[in-house]
């Protein structure tokens, strides 16, 4: 047991050592962070609002999704299967949250895109 005194002049009072929890050897080692090719972490996010279609002919993708409330473009959407590029057509104007792996477009840095890698629609209307 360690004694230590509470205020000078006082006698010491013993107290409890402290227990320090041991680590399990049974646990996985820590996950490493996910990097592409270049060494850039990769970003999966989840996203929420509405697609439109892009009107620039520079842009990286035909479609955008736009904050719901703003109406700023969040990313570019990216579909890399051709099933899901016919369906984008029949989202458009409405509410969906799409998850993927977020990015800067390869032509102009200051352009986010959104390789969709899940799409679910939010609202209730059946188009």
């Amino acid at each position: 047991m360690i004694t230590k005194p509470i205020e000078p002049g006082k006698p010491a009072v013993p107290t409890k050592p402290v227990q320090v929890a041991k680590a399990n050897p049974n646990l996985p080692p820590p996950s490493k962070p996910v990097v592409d090719k270049n060494g850039a972490p990769i970003r999966i996010v989840t996203r929420e609002g509405i697609v439109h279609r892009t009107l620039s002919l520079s842009a990286p993708s035909r479609y955008v999704l736009e904050h719901l409330d703003s109406g700023k473009t969040i990313n570019f959407l990216i579909t890399q299967h051709p099933a899901l590029e016919k369906k984008m057509e029949k989202l458009l104007g409405r509410r969906i949250l799409v998850s993927g792996q977020e990015a800067m477009d390869a032509r102009n840095q200051h352009t986010p895109v959104l390789i969709i890698k899940t799409l679910k629609t939010t609202d209730d209307t059946d188009k």
